[in-house]
């Protein structure tokens, strides 16, 4: 009975280490893993990915040669590079007349290259006796070509037709180039047929 118990307690006095020995190397490489963190934070160093700064309800306004840009953003995220931008309502006054609206529930700003990327945005623009809507899977921008590129497809409607493509891009002028399957529907109205 005796080196039964003997047994018995060498076991679990066995288990009992091992269970200590795993706890005390994940409690280790844990406060390593942290430490690390804290020397890149307090090093000034952000992890790529995590914003080092968030802004919440902006406004901007910037005069460009094709005309004057606002926007309204409700959290921007900055981190080394890029920014992400949250909840965008945007509206560009065009030297031409026209006036584009632009909402966009998130988007993606990315410094060294200027350009930037906008998901879903829908909007309107008015001008020269026309209205239309418009929708898109994603818009990308670039500061040196000036040309917002609607890449994924495109499509405008109003009571004037519609306008769908697979490709658009308006540059800065605010001319519309559509092409690989562009569709055009021009409705006619009773004032102009006379």
């Amino acid at each position: 009975m005796a080196k039964r118990r003997a047994a018995l307690r060498s076991g679990t006095l066995r288990r009992i280490l091992v269970v200590a020995v795993v706890l005390l190397s994940l409690a280790y490489f844990t406060r390593e893993a942290l430490r690390d963190l804290a020397l890149e934070f307090t090093a000034g160093r952000i992890p790529k990915g995590i914003p080092d700064s968030i802004l919440e309800n902006i406004s901007v306004e910037r005069t460009l040669d094709a005309g004057v840009a606002s926007a309204r953003i409700g959290k921007i995220e900055r981190g080394a590079g890029w920014a992400t931008l949250y909840d965008i309502d945007g509206t560009m006054d065009m030297t031409n007349g026209q006036r584009w609206t632009l909402k966009a529930p998130t988007g993606r700003f990315f410094d060294e290259k200027r350009e930037a990327d906008l998901t879903t945005p829908t909007g309107t623009m008015t001008g020269d006796g026309l209205f239309f809507n418009y929708a898109a899977p994603v818009a990308s921008w670039s500061q040196a070509s000036g040309r917002i590129v609607f890449a994924r497809g495109f499509r405008a409607w109003g009571p004037s037709g519609s306008l769908e493509g697979q490709h658009m891009e308006l540059l800065p002028e605010g001319i519309v180039e559509v092409s690989q399957g562009a569709v055009l529907i021009w409705t006619e109205s009773e004032g102009e047929r006379k």
